[in-house]
């Protein structure tokens, strides 16, 4: 992971962005949490802007909302 793609994660969370591409693509938290191998509730908390993506799971979170972007 660069640090480019860090910063990206955190902005596409922190803007509520993240959460549009899910609901947009009519994914639910559990659906996209499975996808990125993460928890439910982590993701809750980085929409809600209780965490921050880091590490490998902000990578995996990262390549899945591209999926949902086209990237």
């Amino acid at each position: 992971m660069t640090a480019k793609d860090l910063i990206r994660v955190r902005r596409l969370a922190a803007t509520g962005a993240a959460r549009a591409m899910r609901e947009d693509a009519g994914l639910s938290l559990s659906e996209l949490a499975d996808a990125a191998q993460v928890h439910k509730v982590t993701v809750f908390r980085w929409e809600h802007g209780q965490r921050r993506p880091r590490g490998t799971a902000a990578l995996r979170y990262l390549e899945v909302l591209d999926e949902l972007s086209g990237r």
